[in-house]
């Protein structure tokens, strides 16, 4: 039997940055059935970060590890652990021993990464201008009430004399 190293790494939920989980122990091949899962996001990112080796390994063959996957990953439709094999590696087919890490595409290939942006300095704008007081007696007043000089008024026309 052939033994499968194992691998400590970090699963994007559905390729979200902000949802992840910490993943002790797995194999190669599960790995590469969570990446199938998971998916990548919209601006492409894998699913799989933070891989490390742990130096250990675990002697398991490829029925042990099918089986085990169909068991642990067993959702009904396609992302079943054993239809997400079958889809990747066929049916009896040998299945990978060693990860590798896919290589990171070129920013251009990004779907969803922002376009080139050119910055443009704007003209300063000037400060508005205070409006100009008008004083009593001019047609317009925008002085509102308040502020307007008063005049004195009489208080009866039987004081006029």
């Amino acid at each position: 039997m052939p033994v499968r190293p194992l691998y400590d790494c970090t699963v994007l939920l559905s390729g979200s940055r902000d949802n992840s989980v910490f993943v002790p122990n797995i194999t190669a091949a599960e790995m590469y059935v969570l990446r199938a899962i998971h998916g990548e996001n919209e601006s492409g990112t894998d699913p799989i970060t933070n891989v490390k080796p742990t130096g250990k390994g675990v002697d398991r063959s490829d029925t042990q590890e099918r089986a085990r996957i169909g068991t642990r990953y067993n959702a009904p439709g396609k992302t079943n652990g054993i239809a997400v094999l079958n889809a990747l590696y066929g049916v009896g087919n040998p299945l990978p021993l060693e990860y590798t890490t896919q290589p990171v595409g070129e920013l251009e290939d990004a779907p969803l990464l922002r376009e080139e942006e050119k910055f443009v300095e704007l003209e300063p704008q000037e400060p508005p201008r205070p409006k100009a007081v008008l004083l009593p007696g001019d047609p317009v007043s925008s002085v509102p009430e308040p502020f307007a000089k008063k005049t004195a008024k009489k208080e009866s026309a039987l004081l006029e004399t």
